[in-house]
């Protein structure tokens, strides 16, 4: 209960340590849209004949849209004949001090005026009741969260008593409903309106009561199961997924980066459906539905979870290489082709691609006749200096596992059979060692290496249960899959 009500209350407090990174770039022309105008004042006491900067927020960043003085009065007007995208919006001074405000639909014209000494305290808007009631929110949540701490400082003080205990968690309670509350009169009032987007972006689905008979012998799975759909099923409740105003706010993307790596289960089959009904619900904006789109590829594509290949595959397949993607250019969907193809024959689960290779004796070995409940396809050089700590590793835990149903099919990825083979005699590395003599194997394409040493696990089948891992994770699956007998 704790750590809920304090991300709640933390979420929607804009100053302090999350406006103290630095505005990054100048995007000025993405932040521009359709004809009209844009008039905003803002009027700092104590600030004069000096410059100041109106950022954004875009994606995990902040970019400067534009700069306009400040004249001998303390004012600075930014204005022109163009609508500028709804979104949250920083005012930063010289000294790189800033506030947060904000620019909604049909509230383009608006003034401020605040003081130097007490830049967010003192902060009066002119013309605009979406931010007179955004900074009247964020001054609410800042109290509740002293509240809070406070609540939880003396939780810390009385540990050691469960009365006191008990009192302090019925108060964070009491908290979290006040605060849940506020979030549904503002949604009410604001109707609509950025303010109320923002709360709702920030208010995690509340979790209802399951009744499951205490005699169900599956109680605790069914009861897991029931809360993981309705998470999954309502963590985008009261939030329009094609509204543009998304994009230029600072949580977006952190709440659409938990949902895809907190909420949901990570497996392949699991993300690929949830995936493609995320993005459908962004279709009716083509900056949304860009931008998710984008996100989700990069994300996948970068990800350290080894089975995430096949959901990176998907969308590419799906949304770019389809021609959902128009936004793309020709170089970079050449790229994603030449990507799939690479990755498409060596996913998780399915049967390894099927190498005939020669040994050091010249004999000819097919790696699907290798007979064994498992097969390391070991991809390595002797000259490069990671394989050379790696292989040894590697060698130690083969003779650990070799009676226990575990071979090695180490594959040399170069040329210089002369080398390889008084390297193999020095080190007495006594696995099936082989290489393409014909240069006719096709194993870099096949197995997408780019690099050594890199290591696949193959059940008997030679399926694929795990790929590009290092040695101390090859032992750990290994001890979990296959304990020595």
């Amino acid at each position: 209960m704790k750590k809920t009500i304090t991300s709640l209350l933390l979420c929607l407090i804009f100053t302090g340590g999350i406006l103290a990174a630095t505005v990054q770039g100048n995007k000025k022309d993405t932040a521009l849209t359709s004809k009209g105008k844009h008039h905003i004042e803002i009027k700092i006491d104590g600030v004069k004949d000096a410059k100041l900067m109106l950022g954004y927020y875009f994606d995990s960043s902040k970019y400067v849209m534009d700069t306009v003085p400040i004249n001998h009065e303390g004012v600075a007007v930014f204005k022109g004949d163009s609508l500028i995208y709804p979104g949250v919006y920083i005012a930063i001074l010289p000294d790189m001090t800033n506030f947060d405000f904000l620019i909604d639909k049909n509230n383009e014209e608006f003034s401020i005026e605040t003081s130097k000494s007490d830049l967010w305290g003192s902060l009066k808007f002119k013309n605009s009741q979406v931010n007179t009631d955004f900074i009247s929110y964020q001054k609410y949540m800042k109290q509740k969260q002293e509240q809070v701490a406070a609540i939880q400082q003396r939780g810390k003080e009385k540990a050691s008593d469960p009365e006191a205990q008990k009192q302090v968690s019925e108060e964070l309670r009491n908290i979290d409903r006040e605060v849940k509350a506020k979030w549904e009169e503002l949604r009410t009032k604001e109707n609509g309106n950025l303010l109320s987007l923002l709360i709702s972006l920030v208010e995690a689905p509340t979790m209802p009561d399951f009744n499951i008979p205490e005699n169900e012998p599956k109680k605790d799975s069914i009861l897991w199961s029931k809360r993981y759909n309705y998470q999954k099923e309502h963590y985008w409740d009261n939030i329009d997924l094609s509204d543009a105003r998304l994009l230029r706010t600072p949580i977006f993307a952190s709440r659409l980066r938990n949902y895809f790596t907190n909420i949901l289960i990570q497996a392949p089959d699991s993300l690929k459906p949830e995936v493609d009904k995320f993005i459908a619900k962004t279709e009716g904006n083509k900056d949304v539905y860009q931008y998710c789109v984008s996100y989700l590829l990069n994300y996948y594509n970068k990800s350290n979870i080894m089975s995430h290949d096949e959901v990176f595959l998907h969308i590419a397949d799906k949304y770019y290489l389809s021609g959902k993607a128009p936004w793309s250019t020709k170089d970079l969907l050449t790229k994603l082709a030449d990507r799939a193809d690479k990755i498409r024959p060596n996913l998780i689960g399915k049967t390894a691609p099927n190498l005939v290779m020669e040994s050091e004796t010249g004999e000819y070995l097919a790696l699907d006749q290798v007979e064994s409940k498992f097969t390391v396809v070991y991809f390595w050089e002797p000259s490069c200096s990671h394989c050379q700590k790696e292989t040894p590793l590697l060698y130690n835990l083969y003779n650990k596992v070799r009676n226990n149903g575990v071979q090695v099919y180490a594959i040399y990825t170069q040329y210089k059979k002369d080398e390889w083979t008084k390297y193999l005699a020095e080190k007495g590395y006594d696995w099936l060692n082989v290489w393409d003599s014909n240069y006719n194997s096709n194993f870099r394409a096949l197995y997408d290496i780019t690099s050594t040493p890199t290591i696949y696990l193959l059940d008997k089948d030679k399926k694929i249960i795990a790929k590009r891992i290092s040695v101390e994770t090859l032992e750990k699956i290994l001890t979990e899959i296959n304990p020595m007998q």
